[in-house]
């Protein structure tokens, strides 16, 4: 690893004298600015120490292997046959020298980001986990919760939330509402509440609610489109 890493930074004698600084970055800054993108597209918190430590170490270890063993053979080879039928032009080396000149931002922090987002956007589209559940290796789901799970891309819908003292409230929740991402403080604000009366006719309120977390039993849900939909059934009915 050590001779992969100087050939990228210009300045690895200055680094080596101090090698546990060097140490530690090299072994959980990656992984921290991995995990930290990669929360930015899903629904939890980034891991706390000692476990956000160990998750870094374990991020910047699989990084490191990858530019290793996947990425480095995989240039070093387009190198030589881009050399071999002399499509290799003095270009190319001065461009190889300024991107070795800024060689620790590149490793450091530019690959990790876009490491992360490549992780976020697969973790919200499930590709890896539904390739693997189709090899029938079932991996844990990496939502934490059905609360996650539900209210991560929920869009626009009616919901009607039932409270422990049996009270209903439904509403509609939509880009001016919020659900927490707590998970030690799930409360909810709707950014519009219908009256429901005793023949379950809605009428729009012009008013939001928000909603304690210890105060939710069980929230139910209709997509937009489908409430439009019926609305629009029932009205040719009529």
């Amino acid at each position: 690893m050590q001779d992969f890493i100087q050939n990228l930074l210009p300045n690895w004698q200055i680094i080596n004298d101090n090698p546990t600084v060097f140490l530690f970055v090299l072994l959980v800054v990656p992984g921290f600015i991995i995990v930290f993108v990669r929360s930015q597209f899903i629904t939890g918190r980034i891991p706390t120490y000692p476990a956000g430590f160990l998750s870094y170490l374990t991020t910047s270890t699989v990084y490191w292997a990858f530019l290793i063993f996947l990425v480095a053979p995989i240039v070093k080879y387009v190198i030589t046959v881009m050399q071999l039928y002399g499509v290799w032009w003095e270009g190319f080396t001065n461009s190889f020298n300024s991107i070795k000149y800024f060689g620790p931002f590149i490793l450091f922090v530019l690959l990790p980001a876009v490491f992360g987002v490549c992780f976020g956007y697969n973790s919200k589209k499930n590709w890896i986990r539904s390739l693997l559940v189709k090899l029938r290796l079932n991996p844990v789901h990496p939502t934490p919760s059905a609360w996650d799970w539900t209210f991560e891309d929920l869009g626009e819908q009616f919901i009607l939330v039932a409270l422990r003292d049996g009270t209903y409230i439904g509403g509609l929740v939509g880009a001016d509402s919020f659900v927490s991402s707590d998970p030690t403080e799930r409360d909810i604000y709707i950014q519009q509440i219908y009256n429901i009366d005793d023949t379950y006719n809605w009428k729009p309120m012009d008013h939001g609610i928000l909603i304690a977390a210890g105060e939710i039993s069980t929230i139910e849900f209709w997509p937009l489109a489908n409430s439009e939909e019926r609305k629009n059934e029932k009205d040719q009915e009529r």
